[in-house]
């Protein structure tokens, strides 16, 4: 009788077990790729000196979305007890972007769930295992912690069945977020735009307005290709 219990309670737990197992997994992962990389891309420096100038009152930074070494600068200084300034700054950016895949995995989860119901896991663990998703949660640099917010914004505009009381603030604070953490974070605007009228008004004509923002994005694709494509 226990054990009829017993493999009951872990059938009903199982999906949190196993995303659990799937966090458990990236961590590790995270960990083993900083273990052995101590050194971040040339982004870091970048961003690195972009932080210093925010936190010395200096604001001329360009066109640079401020929002990850905003978050980095504050950690890095706690993580100086640990080592030295740029190693410690490296790590905090390592730190920001695991926190943020543990989100991205959060968000996928529920939003497949309501699509794909119990197969909603196998979902996460395609994700998952993608070795550039591995990668990139292990990076110090603004890739992942943008995935966050576009997951976040794209999630609280979806419709429940049976209905869930979502705050569509949230989804516009995320939206905020990526425009500030990726110049490609002001797509989020027009694509939150049409995604209100697409389930709030049900009209798909409105998804024409994007024919003009495609024509955009073809020219700024032809002019700029090397650094546009990349973001894009």
């Amino acid at each position: 009788m226990r054990r009829k219990r017993f493999l009951q309670k872990f059938e009903n737990q199982s999906e949190t077990i196993y995303l659990f197992l799937v966090l458990i997994f990236i961590f590790f992962n995270w960990l083993f790729i900083t273990l052995a990389e101590h050194l971040g891309p040339p982004d870091v420096y970048k961003l690195y000196g972009v932080a210093e100038k925010l936190f010395s009152g200096n604001f001329k930074i360009g066109i640079v979305p401020p929002l990850f070494p905003i978050l980095q600068f504050p950690l890095s200084k706690i993580l100086c007890l640990i080592t030295d300034h740029m190693n410690a700054f490296v790590l905090a950016g390592r730190l920001i972007s695991l926190i943020a895949s543990i989100g991205v995995c959060g968000f996928t989860y529920f939003f497949l769930k309501h699509f794909l119901g119990q197969h909603a896991l196998l979902g996460v663990v395609l994700l998952v295992i993608s070795p550039w998703f591995l990668k990139l949660t292990s990076l110090p640099i603004t890739d992942m912690l943008y995935l966050l917010f576009l997951c976040a914004s794209f999630y609280f505009f979806i419709p429940m069945q049976p209905p869930v009381k979502k705050n569509k603030i949230w989804s516009v604070a995320a939206i905020v977020g990526g425009v500030c953490t990726r110049f490609e974070g002001v797509l989020l605007i027009f694509s939150g735009f049409f995604n209100y009228f697409k389930f709030k008004k049900k009209n798909m004509l409105y998804l024409l307005w994007a024919v003009p923002l495609l024509g955009v994005l073809l020219f700024l694709f032809s002019r700029f290709t090397d650094r546009f494509f990349a973001h894009f």
